[in-house]
């Protein structure tokens, strides 16, 4: 099998990576962060992605959702297993208690043996599970009133991404709001901005939606992106205005 690799721990990284490779697998990747994980697995296109839970707040699921899209299957190697969460996914990653390398090889084996996994469109699959936010849920990309009754429930961890395209690209702007989630809290602020709130998100948050960003062709360094996350005792108006005024901005 083609496996990718994912987890922070250097050490268990590179005892996985060698006992993938002993067991007569090819390792086709190594992440240690969200979003390279989700870029090697949709480029790499792996039978088999080992996972730990811990690479980001609520954006590891961002990895197992990669993983069921592309039809792989996932392999949860972690210490803090959610049984009921991972029982909402339609195909139900393999659970490996962390560091039982014998237990992973043993899942490995027994994967190899079943074949590959049955493939799961866009449409059967479930949305990851995240915080979901205070608040209605806004009707259209420019449903400004829902948007911000739902900021008014920020907690701190949750961020706020913006970008602001130059005049002329509000084509862009457009584009960019299609590949945001609808678990995102989105408002396109037309015709040259985008606004996005993620309930729970944190810095990997903003990672995993910058990364959506620079997949669009048209945008540039001409375009700007911008992020806060939440501070402790700070309203989430408070952190929207900041977002504008001295949020951390991000090279395009």
């Amino acid at each position: 099998m083609r496996i990718v690799v994912c987890d922070d721990d250097a050490f268990l990284r590179e005892m996985v990576e060698s006992l993938v490779a002993s067991s007569g697998h090819e390792v086709v990747g190594i992440a240690d962060t969200t979003a390279a994980a989700v870029g090697l697995i949709e480029a790499g296109r792996p039978d088999a992605v080992v996972l730990d839970l811990s690479l980001g707040f609520n954006t590891d699921f961002d990895i197992l959702d990669a993983t069921i899209k592309v039809g792989a299957r996932a392999i949860v190697f972690t210490r803090n297993a959610d049984a009921e969460i991972l029982g909402q996914y339609p195909v139900r990653p393999a659970v490996v208690p962390k560091p039982d390398l014998r237990a992973l090889e043993q899942v490995l084996l027994r994967l190899e043996e079943e074949g590959p996994a049955a493939g799961v469109g866009e449409q059967e699959r479930r949305q990851r599970p995240v915080r979901a936010a205070d608040g209605p849920v806004p009707t259209g990309p420019s449903d400004a009133q829902a948007f911000f009754e739902a900021i008014n429930g920020a907690l701190p961890g949750d961020a706020l991404v913006g970008l602001d395209v130059p005049a002329g690209a509000e084509a862009v702007a457009d584009e960019v709001g299609r590949r945001l989630r609808e678990t995102d809290r989105v408002l396109l602020m037309l015709p040259r901005a985008v606004r996005a709130y993620l309930p729970g998100g944190g810095e990997e948050g903003v990672r995993s939606v910058l990364d959506r960003i620079k997949q669009v062709p048209a945008v540039s360094a001409d375009c700007q992106a911008a992020s806060v996350v939440v501070a402790d005792g700070e309203h989430g108006a408070e952190a929207f205005d900041r977002l504008k005024r001295a949020g951390d901005l991000h090279p395009l």
